[in-house]
């Protein structure tokens, strides 16, 4: 599933638009369908996760690998042969320096941020003379491009912070408009500058030409340099010098294409890489289907479970100015066809003076129909015997699936031991593992991604198989690894390099380079007359001059019959070199024959083995025939004696032989559980960084039997705090045991040791531990809790008397802890409390834990009380009337009176004085609170008298008093308005007044109460009639009944009228009455009737009145009927 970062519709687009405004449609047209092949160039952030992977049968896991650009920060840059693929177009960019020689073009503004030796530029120039400069200082704009020079990268005199692509002198001229050009493709963050000089003629030998490609790539800040042609025909003019290279700001560091620096070199079709490789910029992860990150390198082993799974390389590049880009690409894998079977080799396996060994698979399942394929060898039996050592390989086949597994085979001869090999790796080239072919950047040949590899060509295999007809079928790599990967070479006609890398070593050190080797033409096939050309191929260390440090040739290997792996070397020193190139040639020229694998190249420093300390012996306790567990791990910190573990791979071995082999190491040291006793363990500790290079030391493992200690010591001792605290007995109950070797350690509840002895006697409550050893390795240690309980405190309360026919509840008071608490009475029962209706003696014992506690009472019962009031009577209580309550022994008895239920306070006698009707009740209480009772009834006696004043009218609103009159003694008095009781009016007196308005007589009562005997009496009040309660101002005396006279009724009732006068206007009396009420009808004294007319009166009154006074005056008219 491979997701390319292909040029977008968008970078087309702009352009287009952007460059070719100019040009005809038709070249629009055709330049677009050669632009729509084009991919981003691969100095792009990029990532390939390989190729979708298929599992078929139980192959349920898989390696997946994933190549990805590395960078880093642009302090320094390593420079590598690429494969010549242009990515991008020489013409249709914006023209520069057109028809001018020795020219620095304008100004021009980078499209994106360019970090180059630590510097980040925004502005370039293009020198006509084949250079890219950011110094616009050092070359501005529209200057001379010098063209003479002899210096070689690095030096101050070349240009500064420059690009050579090449650089030398080369002559623009009239028609070749465009052929100097710029242009950008692809969208940000992800864009490229790309510089070319397509075509252009040599200044003094214009029959020569160069055509060249400058890229410079944002994000990555990685530069490409392709060059097309650059011919060395012209060595008259300026030597005819060119370089390739790139350098910095000061020109004090550069890197140049080896074997292209300064000189008079020549190039076809090949190109160079300058990466930065300071610190990495970049960050590479493995992510599940979810996201989740599942791994950081490259190569990592899946084992999905569904029958689609997509994993994701994920690669993130942090520019210099602080730019996050993300690439992705995605792989698929898929489970199909499933087998029945399993399979397993068993542990790799180290022989001393053992002939041979047979390989005997453990199979599990049905294998009828299945096939079998042994690696290397070919034999096709289920079971192997073999007698070299190496690794071997069965392939199982049924229904068209295969598993497979391998197991190494090492036989030695004696005396057995594997040395150490203290030789530090410093560089290793394995050509990676997995499935289909790779390819390398270290190359000029060709990769050939299918197919036949042809001369000149080149891939990355896992195995032969699939590849040339001719060479071996299934062949591996030299280690017998299934997934890794050689690099299978058809050399080309002519002798060639085709193999260059820069690799950083340490300067001034010895280093030993290896690599393995094998022709890979099967002489079986006959295919090539007399065996074929033999491979031969040299081994070259050159330093970044190109001048060679050391060589080596493999001289003529001869074709075979079978794959033979040979390892060739080369000693060297790094002298004052950082940087070296390694270069592999092919000596031998190409045909039939001439074909060759190469694996594993490494380069080797020396190491020191690891200097480690014998760790003492380990032993553990553990019952008889139970192995022990040990924590081998713990052994480490010793045996490092303070190095960093980090530094180390540690494994653990029960065979000395194996752990030099470094076969079959214990799974799980932190919980070994010994296989014997004594065993030996032996440790293996190797350089992390070169695993060949170890030692070994080694430690015996004991087990100690131990006995389980038992006693007959209870776990929990409660005693009550009356008890005495028991004697404590740990001496153990086994039989098979010395006692005298046993030794005690008691310890209290706060931690202190009391005793050493076999028995102890607390002295306190709490938890106690007691500690057994028994030699050598048998302990035990035992608790034993002891509770001290107070006694409860049980009161049953004082003796009873109970009256006869009564009952009585025993209920104990209890204090303390009750917790369990059970109950026994002397009766039997053994509830918490009992009720008797007889007297005796009752005891009761309750029980808590181991406390008891007992109580008794003794219960009486007494006579019945008898009491007398005697018989009902009635009453008027006009005299004093006593109850009397006979009983026997009055003194000592307490009386309570009651009065129609209710308790009458105080009353506490054997008599009562009572003076109301109702019915009585006594209680008599002896002193043991036994009681009698009786009641009598009292009835109401004779009535009483009692008088009121007579009835009489009166004026509304005036005031009068009412005035019971009785010659009872001690009575009580209650008033009523028309048969309403009146609120408060409770006196013998009563003062009222009626409100105007009132109709007919107002009935007022009074009932009087003496002991329950009553008397009343009542008294009727009208108001006088209408306008009679003031003195009349006028009268007509002709007997209609209205106003026929002077009527005081009211006044002479009310105050008393001594004496009425009547005056003519004159003053003159004409008439007078004593004890006047309404005598005057007009008349003089002598009876004579007075004229109508006014006249005046004089009222003296018999008391002051309230309204008039003691004299009342005014005015009254006479109308006479005859007048």
């Amino acid at each position: 599933m491979k997701k390319k970062l292909l040029l977008c519709l968008q970078s087309c687009s702009y352009l287009l638009k952007g460059n070719f405004a100019r040009n005809t449609f038709l070249l629009i047209g055709i330049f677009v369908i050669s632009l729509s092949g084009f991919a981003q160039g691969p100095g792009h952030p990029n990532v390939d996760a390989g190729e979708d992977i298929v599992l078929d049968c139980n192959e349920t896991c898989t390696d997946l690998t994933a190549e990805y650009l590395y960078t880093g920060d642009t302090s320094t840059y390593s420079v590598s042969s690429i494969p010549y693929d242009p990515p991008f177009p020489f013409m249709g960019g914006t023209p520069v320096a057109v028809n001018i020689d020795d020219r620095w073009s304008p100004m021009i503004t980078l499209p994106f941020e360019f970090c180059f030796y630590g510097q980040v530029y925004t502005q370039m120039v293009i020198g006509s003379n084949g250079v890219v400069s950011f110094d616009l200082t050092q070359n501005p704009p529209n200057t001379r491009c010098e063209w003479s020079f002899d210096q070689s990268i690095p030096n101050p005199i070349l240009f500064h912070a420059a690009i050579f692509g090449p650089y030398m002198d080369i002559y623009p001229s009239t028609g070749d408009e465009g052929k100097i050009n710029w242009t950008v493709f692809g969208e940000a963050p992800d864009r490229t500058m790309v510089v070319n000089f397509n075509d252009i003629k040599y200044f003094s030998c214009t029959n020569l030409k160069l055509t060249s490609q400058i890229v410079m790539y944002e994000t990555t800040n990685v530069v490409e340099i392709y060059i097309k042609d650059r011919s060395a025909g012209c060595p008259n003019w300026n030597d005819g010098n060119a370089v390739v290279g790139i350098q910095n700001q000061d020109g004090t560091i550069g890197e140049s294409a080896p074997g292209r620096n300064t000189g008079n070199w020549s190039a076809t079709y090949e190109a160079w890489r300058y990466t930065p490789n300071g610190d990495s910029n970049v960050v590479f992860s493995w992510l599940d289907a979810d996201g989740n990150e599942i791994g950081t390198d490259t190569t990592i082993n899946v084992c999905p479970t569904d029958p689609v799974t997509v994993y994701t390389a994920q690669a993130i590049y942090t520019n210099c100015n602080g730019d996050v880009v993300t690439v992705t690409d995605d792989v698929q894998v898929t489970i199909t066809g499933s087998i029945d079977v399993t399979m397993n080799l068993g542990p790799d396996k180290v022989f001393c003076d053992v002939a041979s060994y047979e390989i005997i698979p453990e199979i599990v399942g049905d294998i009828t129909g299945a096939t079998f394929l042994w690696s290397p060898g070919g034999e096709t039996t289920e079971t192997l015997t073999v007698t070299d050592s190496g690794i071997y390989t069965l392939a199982l086949t049924k229904d068209g699936c295969t598993i497979r597994d391998s197991v190494e085979i090492t036989f030695l001869t004696g005396p057995c031991t594997v040395e150490p090999e203290c030789e530090g790796i410093d560089f290793v080239e394995d050509f990676g593992s997995g499935v289909g072919r790779g390819q390398s950047p270290y190359t000029n040949y060709t990769f050939k991604a299918t197919g036949q590899i042809d001369d000149g060509e080149y891939a990355l295999v896992s195995t032969s198989a699939g590849l040339n007809t001719g060479w071996f079928t299934d062949m591996q790599d030299h280690t017998g690894d299934v997934d890794g990967r050689m690099m299978f070479v058809n050399a080309s006609i002519a002798p060639d390099e085709f193999y260059r890398r820069t690799i950083t070593l340490t300067p001034n050190t010895d280093f030993t380079f290896n690599a393995w080797i094998t022709t890979v033409y099967d002489t079986n096939t006959g295919i090539c007359p007399g065996g074929g050309i033999p491979a031969n191929v040299l081994f070259r260390i050159e330093d970044m001059m190109g001048n060679t440090v050391a060589q080596v040739t493999t001289g003529d290997i001869e074709n075979g019959t079978v794959p033979r792996w040979f390892e060739y070397s080369i000693n060297f020193n790094t002298g004052n070199n950082t940087d070296v190139q390694l270069v592999l040639v092919n000596n031998s020229g190409g045909g039939c024959g001439n074909d060759l694998a190469i694996d594993d190249i490494t380069l080797r420093h020396g190491t020191v083995q690891p200097d480690i300390v014998t760790p003492p012996d380990m032993s553990v306790c553990a019952p008889v025939g139970t192995p022990g567990v040990f924590d081998l791990e713990s052994q480490i910190p010793t045996i490092l004696n303070g190095q960093n573990p980090n530094l180390f791979n540690i494994s653990f071995h029960t065979d000395e032989l194996e752990a030099q082999s470094n076969v079959n190491p214990i799974a799980d040291p932190s919980a070994y559980q010994n296989v014997s006793n004594p065993e030996t363990i032996y440790v293996r500790v190797e350089n992390v960084d070169q695993p060949s290079c170890f030692s070994i030391v080694s430690f015996d493992l004991t087990i100690e039997d131990s006995v389980a200690l038992t006693t007959d010591l209870p776990g929990e001792v409660t005693i009550c705090s009356t008890d005495p605290f028991p004697t404590l007995d740990a001496t153990p109950t086994n039989s098979n045991i010395d006692l005298n070797l046993v030794t005690y350690e008691w310890k209290d509840p706060s931690g202190t040791v009391v005793s050493t002895d076999a028995t102890y006697t607390p002295t306190v409550e709490g938890t106690y531990t007691v500690t057994l050893q028994y030699p050598p390795c048998s302990i035990e240690t035992f608790t034993i809790d002891i509770i001290v309980n107070d006694p409860p405190l049980l009161d049953l309360g004082p003796d009873e008397t109970i009256c006869e026919g009564g009952s009585f509840e025993i209920i104990p008071i209890i204090t303390g802890d009750t917790t369990g608490i059970t109950y026994l009475w002397n009766t039997g029962e053994t509830t918490p409390t009992i009720v008797v209706t007889e007297s005796g003696v009752y005891s009761l014992e309750v029980t808590v834990g181991t406390c008891t506690a007992t109580d008794s009472i003794e219960i009486s019962i007494t006579d019945p009380i008898i009491v007398d009031l005697g018989d009902d009577f009635d009453s008027c209580f006009d005299e004093t009337t006593i109850l009397t309550a006979q009983v026997a022994d009055p003194q000592n008895m307490m009386f309570e009176w009651y009065l129609n239920g209710v308790l009458l306070s105080g009353e506490n006698n054997q008599t009562l004085v009572i003076t109301e009707i109702g019915e009585y009740k006594v209680i008599v209480t002896n002193i043991d609170g036994c009681t009698g009772e009786d009641t009598i009834i009292i009835g109401v006696g004779n009535d009483l008298e009692v008088t009121v004043d007579a009835d009489f009218q009166t004026c509304p609103n005036e005031p009068h008093t009412l005035t019971a009159t009785t010659s009872e003694e001690n009575v009580t008095y209650q008033w009523f308005l028309n048969g309403d009781p009146i609120d408060g009016a409770t006196n013998s007196t009563l003062d009222i007044s009626l409100e105007a308005g009132l109709i007919g007589a107002q009935t007022y009562m009074v009932v009087i109460n003496s002991g329950g005997c009553i008397g009343e009496d009542s008294v009727d009040i009208t108001l006088y009639p209408i306008g009679n309660c003031v003195i009349s101002q006028g009268i007509s005396p002709n007997d209609d009944g209205y106003n026929d006279f002077l009527d005081l009724t009211f006044l002479n009732d009310r105050t008393g009228v001594k004496k009425l006068q009547i005056f003519n206007r004159y003053g003159t009396q004409v008439y007078e009455q004593v004890n006047y009420t309404n005598q005057w009808k007009g008349q003089t004294n002598d009876g004579k009737e007075l004229p109508t007319g006014t006249y005046f009166y004089v009222i003296d009154l018999a008391g002051n009145d309230a309204v008039y006074g003691q004299q009342a005056t005014g005015w009254i008219y006479l109308n006479q009927k005859a007048n």
